[in-house]
């Protein structure tokens, strides 16, 4: 085929193909071998992207060589085209239609689309999976290498059949990897054809001895007719049910003479066996898919042969295409498409997501008439409160003409309970029977973290986050800088942006916190340093203590450096016109008096300016171990007196924050395995607690007797292999 004979052909040539194939092992292979995930291949199902400019050296490169890729230029994340295969060839990454998921390649002209692998086992057989569809000629190959250091030995065509199906087709082949000099592999797709054609769910990975027989004997029947090589989805008809009984006969002949045959071998194809079963063998099976249809052939074949049986010459498949009916999918929440010959509520939509007890509500409700006759009814409006409370709130006759929308729009009171609601509208004919009726849903609670949801971009989101955006994590106040770089982060912030957004989702109703966290950073941070030197944690040596979570000291050289990094940026000196370094802190010292009052008020006054309702603290405000600007200790020796601090601190923080306004927004990073952590760590911000033989509680209780108040727990382990206590 095309490119797989060039490769094993032209001296010239090759070398080129060498060179080129060497440059993607290297970005793969040594060490980490990033192109995978496991031992499977990463990113096979071209979900994850990359965006190339047309003056980007590799994509330049390829164009030059003949690849032509539309605009803007998209190629899936770590696979890359080999320049010296692109004589003619394209590739496009198309977002709808895929076989799973989202995105698909495009691939034509014979070029070759490599995905990065890395080391394989020696002598181990690999599986190489695809979908494909179109009409055409696919190829599939690995390109090979020797080593360590990694050596370009040559390429192993693995797959060539033609294809001609509007249907994707799976298949299914095997590198045999009998080479010992073979160290290391990547995978190489290509196809011809008049057109280019469709590629999916790409996967390469080892083989268990069952699973390389059977792979091995479906790759000697693709392109002979034995196989379903243009449908997915087919009949259970008379062929199959004969196929099946096949099946089971070689199965059952099988079992009779395992014991005679390799344990391990036997174990692995009993694994296949029992994953296929459930779907060819299942009572009252209508229609089959036709890459286990497939396998169940295969297998038949392969069983056979253990058993000492005559194979029998394979002969052609003839299925019949289940006809499945294609619907639109309307992933838009809250909405619905109109039905064909009758009235339909098509939206309702709450003026805001989230209310307070006993605010107005202003609906707008969208009703559609799709029969060809004038409908006549009765539209009704009700509020649902709880399982079985219901409350009328509006009814309105309405007419409206064979076509017409219209846009049903009522205001009410949503009473003094707190949490959910749903409102629903129903159009009753002149008959009084319920012809449409559907719900839409809000949240009610002054005390807004009780209903938080932030689900960002949905429908249904009401709470945002801005996750180390301020100048400093500690000590925050407003700057006039037009554009800046965060504190910890080093996101650039554009002010004018992000005020527009701060207005635009409070007019939905939608709560806006922002980070901070218990230690200076940023230019704005270290400023205040300079100005109040007794507020920050300082080592037996004098330096500043490291944080025991960020761990990393400023850079005296950056100390200086102009927070604005806008067009308005005009640095005085040209020796500080530098951008400073990300995670750099200098840890508050909570056992200061006042320290944690200043941090208080400047949350406060930083809110009210910028229009946020609340905070996020990473961490707990309490005390850490070290010394104060005077020397002494911030720790208490008698651990009760650490926590009477921590309460102390944590009751301060609470009341100056909410004082003015008891629904203000604290929440916490806390993480369910801290406590133990700090405990084995000889940390001291969670004592007082209670957890565990802690000396008491009153530091939880300091943090927790207030409206308003959330942990982040950080249980992100709970579905990692093994056990964990999140998991019970």
């Amino acid at each position: 085929m095309g490119r797989g004979g060039v490769l094993a052909g032209s001296a010239g040539v090759k070398k080129g193909i060498l060179l080129s194939a060497v440059i993607l092992l290297i970005i793969a292979v040594p060490s980490t071998y990033a192109g995978r995930v496991g031992d499977h291949l990463y990113n096979g199902s071209f979900e994850k992207i990359v965006k190339l400019s047309p003056t980007e050296r590799k994509a330049v490169v390829c164009e030059k060589k003949g690849w032509r890729f539309p605009r803007p230029i998209i190629w899936p994340s770590r696979w890359n085209p080999n320049p010296n295969t692109g004589t003619g060839a394209t590739l496009e990454v198309v977002t709808d239609g895929a076989h799973m998921g989202h995105r698909f390649v495009r691939l034509g002209g014979g070029g070759h689309l490599v995905a990065s692998y890395g080391k394989v086992e020696k002598g181990k057989p690999y599986e190489v999976t695809l979908w494909v569809r179109g009409k055409g000629r696919v190829w599939a190959g690995v390109y090979r290498y020797a080593g360590p250091p990694a050596k370009f030995i040559g390429t192993k065509t693995i797959l060539s059949v033609n294809i001609d199906s509007k249907e994707w087709v799976q298949y299914r082949v095997l590198f045999r990897n009998n080479d010992p000099k073979v160290y290391a592999a990547n995978l190489a797709l290509s196809t011809t054809g008049p057109k280019p054609l469709d590629i999916d769910d790409v996967d390469f990975f080892p083989a268990s001895p069952g699973e390389a027989m059977v792979v091995e004997e479906l790759s000697k029947l693709y392109g002979t007719g034995a196989l379903i090589e243009n449908m997915n989805v087919v009949q259970a008809d008379a062929t199959f049910l004969r196929k099946r009984r096949e099946y089971q006969t070689a199965l059952k002949k099988f079992r009779a003479k395992s014991r005679r045959l390799d344990k391990e071998l036997v174990k692995f194809l009993e694994e296949e066996i029992k994953e296929l079963e459930p779907y060819i063998l299942t009572k009252g099976l209508n229609a089959i898919q036709v890459s286990y249809y497939n396998e169940m052939i295969a297998m038949t074949r392969v069983l056979n042969r253990l058993s000492g049986e005559k194979v029998a010459q394979a002969t052609p498949v003839r299925a019949k295409a289940v006809e499945i009916k294609k619907t639109v999918a309307y992933h838009r929440p809250g909405f619905r498409p109109a039905r064909t010959g009758t009235v339909t509520i098509t939206e309702i939509k709450p003026d805001r997501i989230l209310y307070k007890e006993n605010d107005e509500a202003s609906i707008k409700a969208t009703i559609v008439n799709k029969s060809d006759k004038v409908q006549k009814g009765t539209l009704i409006a009700l509020m649902h409160l709880d399982l079985d409370t219901v409350r009328e709130i509006k009814r309105e006759p309405i007419t409206i003409a064979p076509g017409e929308k219209k846009v049903w729009r009522f205001s009410y009171n949503i009473g003094p309970e707190t949490y959910g609601r749903g409102i629903e509208v129903r159009f009753l004919d002149e008959k009084g029977r319920v012809i449409d009726s559907w719900q839409e849903f809000y949240q009610v609670a002054a005390e807004w973290m009780r209903v938080l949801m932030p689900t960002s971009g949905s429908r249904y989101q009401n709470y945002q986050h801005y996750h180390s955006g301020e100048p400093t994590d500690f000590g925050v106040h407003v700057t006039d800088a037009e554009v800046y770089l965060s504190g910890q982060a080093r996101y650039r912030i554009n002010q004018a942006v992000r005020r527009r957004r701060i207005e635009f989702l409070k007019k939905k109703g939608i709560k806006q916190a922002f980070y901070q966290n218990r230690a200076f950073s940023g230019i704005m941070g270290y400023e205040e340093v300079r100005k109040h030197p007794e507020y920050v944690v300082y080592d037996e040596n004098g330096q500043f203590a490291v944080d025991p979570v960020y761990r990393i000291y400023p850079n005296p050289m950056e100390l200086a450096s102009p927070i604005e990094v806008g067009p308005k940026r005009k640095p005085k000196k040209p020796y500080l016109d530098r951008t400073y370094t990300s995670w750099q802190h200098v840890l508050a010292n909570f056992a200061q008096e006042g320290v944690i009052e200043y941090e208080a008020r400047c949350i406060k006054e930083y809110a009210e300016e910028q229009g946020f309702d609340g905070v996020f603290f990473d961490g707990i405000p309490a005390v850490n171990k070290g010394y104060g600007y005077d020397g002494r200790p911030t720790v208490p020796a008698d651990r009760k007196e650490i926590a009477r601090l921590n309460a102390r601190i944590l009751s301060t923080y609470q009341r100056t924050l909410k004082e003015d306004n008891p629904n203000f927004g604290t929440w916490f990073n806390f993480s369910y395995q801290s406590a133990e952590v700090e405990k084995q760590l000889g940390r001291t911000e969670l004592v007082g607690f209670g957890v565990g033989d802690d000396v008491s509680d009153e530091a939880i209780r300091a943090l927790t007797s207030w409206k308003n108040v959330a942990f982040l727990m950080e249980w992100q382990g709970t579905f990692r292999g093994g056990e964990n206590q999140g998991q019970y």
